[in-house]
């Protein structure tokens, strides 16, 4: 059995963000649109690294934003739990959304619109971060495997592609 472990890197997770926001917040006139599009970017560079056994995990994703006119974002419905604990995830999934769109409702303003992201699954930060582990995905194609920290890989990697978004949807003030 190959060997695993769990190490929570929230450090590492921390850094990035911490870095990332230094740069979208140098972005004057940064728009609600650009950071959507961000997202977007994002989730579609992490959502083929994504481990899928029920497909729970992939469907747990959510986007929430918020600018000081309204959510432009519509609250996902989710794509459909499965297995027997689909109706718990799903009602878990409603409660963590809502949670999320007031707080960002609470933060936001038109000249600083708040989008936040992530997976609703209990398991989620359990499952990104361990690290040792061969996940096996299923696709069209056959069996291949899943990354581990797929979402911080993506992250990394859409960086600049993403911050490209945020910027040229910016608005000179």
């Amino acid at each position: 059995m190959p060997k695993s472990g769990f190490k929570f890197r929230k450090q590492d997770t921390e850094k990035f963000f911490r870095n990332f926001t230094r740069e979208v917040n140098a972005l004057k006139g940064r728009t609600h649109e650009g950071m959507i599009n961000a997202v977007i970017v994002l989730q579609r560079a992490a959502e083929p690294g994504t481990p899928i056994d029920t497909g729970n995990l992939r469907a747990s994703w959510f986007t929430v934003s918020y600018k000081g006119g309204g959510n432009l974002v519509p609250s996902p419905k989710g794509e459909s739990f499965a297995g027997p604990q689909a109706a718990d995830m799903q009602s878990h999934h409603r409660v963590v959304i809502t949670a999320f769109e007031n707080l960002a409702r609470a933060q936001a303003t038109d000249a600083a619109p708040v989008l936040i992201f992530g997976y609703s699954a209990n398991y989620a930060a359990f499952v990104h971060e361990l690290v040792g582990v061969n996940w096996r995905r299923k696709t069209k194609e056959g069996v291949v495997l899943a990354k581990e920290r797929w979402l911080y890989k993506a992250m990394q990697d859409k960086k600049a592609e993403m911050l490209e978004e945020i910027r040229k949807h910016a608005r000179i003030r």
